[in-house]
């Protein structure tokens, strides 16, 4: 995927997975000696560690970075745990799918992306509770021991808000609103498509939660307006609405003309 270049440190969601949607690990061994590989390569790039979830074909990680700080944390680990994992299983070849995939999170979504990374093992039916599986930093964010790795919250809680105890709440109802979202249509979180509608979703969510606050406009065109303006894709947002492209584009136009006609309607539906 073409990467877009950040000179500032950004939330991205990266994704990888084995090769033909292979297993990448195969051992309990495997999964420590990838965060062996992935602590080292955060120690050569500067980007930070916020999430991860390792999987039995493909893996979840939330870092902090430059786009620059990503590219060189993501070859190095990726083709640490390659070499590793070829030799170990006398494999030639590529050992992932293709190149890492990195979607940009913004800070509106972020808390609901790690929850959706930390939930993966249940909804993959995995685990039954997401403190039982072993490969995620969900112990560490509910205060728990028995975390294999540690996540770098210092530099996370400050992204989200200033009120330390106020971005546990938002963690807290990120896990609320993910553990009670059905599996559906959209639960591909390995394409941008899936990412996309995945992001308008809990945007759609969240102008819900604000309707009383939103001027009399529908939560569903305010949604519209917040994830446009995210770049969430025009796609997504209709096959997740179920209608057709040319409508989120009419809706948005009509938004357009009123907030123009309304500066006090642009205050209140300034995007989260």
């Amino acid at each position: 995927m073409r990467r877009v270049q950040e000179s500032a440190r950004i939330g991205w969601h990266v994704i990888d997975r084995g090769a033909r949607r292979l297993e990448l690990f195969h051992e309990d061994s495997d999964f420590p000696q990838f965060l062996t590989f992935l602590k080292y390569s955060l120690e050569h790039s500067g980007a930070l560690l916020w999430a991860y979830a390792l999987m039995s074909n493909h893996y979840h990680l939330v870092l902090y970075a430059t786009s620059e700080e990503l590219r060189a944390c993501m070859q190095r680990l990726n083709r640490l745990y390659s070499t590793y994992h070829n030799r170990k299983y006398s494999l030639t070849g590529h050992a992932f799918d293709g190149p890492y995939r990195a979607f940009r999170q913004d800070p509106s979504v972020l808390m609901r992306c790690i929850a959706y990374v930390l939930l993966n093992p249940v909804k993959a039916f995995l685990a039954n509770k997401p403190e039982d599986y072993p490969w995620t930093c969900y112990r560490q964010y509910l205060g728990l021991p028995g975390n294999p790795m540690d996540v770098d919250l210092a530099s996370l809680i400050p992204t989200v808000d200033l009120d330390p105890q106020q971005a546990l709440k938002y963690f807290h109802r990120a896990l609320e609103c993910e553990t009670a979202r059905p599996q559906g249509a959209f639960s591909d979180g390995l394409t941008m498509s899936g990412l996309h509608a995945r992001q308008f979703e809990w945007l759609l969510e969240l102008a819900q939660d604000r309707q009383p606050q939103l001027g009399g406009e529908l939560p569903e065109t305010v949604a519209i307006y917040w994830a446009r303006q995210k770049g969430v894709a025009t796609k997504a947002i209709a096959k997740v609405l179920g209608i057709p492209n040319r409508a989120v584009s009419d809706a948005l136009y009509q938004l357009r003309g009123r907030l123009r006609s309304n500066p006090g309607l642009q205050a209140i539906l300034m995007p989260p």
